[in-house]
């Protein structure tokens, strides 16, 4: 069980900074069970065809929640909707992928444990999650350096169009700033390197706004972690108010050691395991000099804000 008090955990952020590491970390915690991104839209592994959310990044408050406050909720409680997954199913795949996700979800439920929900695209909807759910919510951030240059491994791309059709995403937070930019790479494919820049203005001005707006949740730095993992995970755990065992810190070790690769494996690029000293510094060999002055002049505005220049 979760030591007495215990809240569920929402671990956010910017794709690609760590939520995955971070959010698997935390819920090796006794008492906590993991919940692996309900914001991806419906083809996601989690839900698929049960998953009312359309929109990557979608943001929900009070006037939209109707729309996803039930799938949410039963999600935050371990109970899974397998009946409307199988019956869409299109492959043994799917339906051995809907199979395994509800046997884990409702072992969590079964021993009630509490919890965990990593989700980075849920970062603009994190204010009503943590209201809704009562949750505390845990937010990565990571240098804009070193995010571009994971996307640039993955070769990943974001289509801005999911922002321009959600106006009071537009509206409602900083993204209207950047709302001249994000039209123009709706409407014109751009470069990932470009992409990666806007993306991290997006988010992390939001995110500078939620350090004022809650002090009660916890800011984390990717680099931070990385070079300090046991010690880092000691502070979060004191933190949230978890039970830090033996078993909590040889899974941080295996994680995040000397013995891990420093660099993806060919098909392994999602694992959590690296050396994570080393990954720290991994951009500056990814990305040419000419890629690393365009992301500090295209975040430079935000970035200062989270790094200072010798970080560069």
């Amino acid at each position: 069980m979760p030591l007495e008090g215990s809240k569920r955990i929402l671990v956010t952020g910017a794709p690609r900074s760590g939520t995955t590491w971070t959010g698997r970390m935390i819920a090796h915690a006794p008492g906590m069970g993991y919940v692996h991104e309900p914001f991806t839209t419906e083809n996601g592994d989690l839900c698929g065809f049960a998953n009312p959310i359309k929109e990557q990044f979608q943001y929900i408050t009070d006037a939209n929640s109707h729309q996803f406050d039930r799938y949410l909720e039963g999600l935050v409680n371990f109970r899974y909707p397998l009946r409307t997954n199988l019956v869409h199913s299109r492959s043994a795949r799917q339906a051995s992928r809907s199979l395994l996700a509800f046997a884990n979800l409702s072992t969590h439920r079964l021993k009630k444990k509490t919890a965990v929900m990593k989700d980075p695209v849920a970062v603009f909807s994190a204010p009503w999650l943590a209201r809704r759910f009562d949750m505390k919510v845990v937010v990565m951030i990571r240098h804009p350096a070193a995010l571009c240059s994971s996307l640039k491994v993955l070769n990943w791309k974001f289509d801005f169009s999911h922002f321009l059709r959600q106006p009071q995403l537009m509206r409602e937070t900083r993204l209207a700033d950047f709302q001249s930019d994000i039209r123009y790479f709706a409407e014109h494919e751009q470069e990932i390197i470009p992409v990666g820049a806007l993306l991290w203005n997006c988010i992390y001005a939001v995110v500078n706004e939620y350090r004022t707006r809650y002090p009660g949740w916890l800011f984390l730095k990717h680099e931070e972690l990385s070079m300090d993992p046991v010690g880092s995970f000691q502070k979060v755990y004191a933190a949230l108010g978890l039970e830090f065992t033996a078993s909590v810190h040889t899974a941080i070790e295996a994680s995040s050691g000397e013995q891990n690769p420093s660099e993806p494996m060919r098909g392994d690029e999602f694992s959590i395991k690296r050396n994570s000293r080393v990954n720290v510094s991994n951009w500056k060999g990814r990305l040419s000099d000419r890629e690393i002055v365009t992301i500090k002049e295209r975040t430079s505005d935000v970035a200062r804000l989270f790094y200072s220049d010798l970080e560069w």
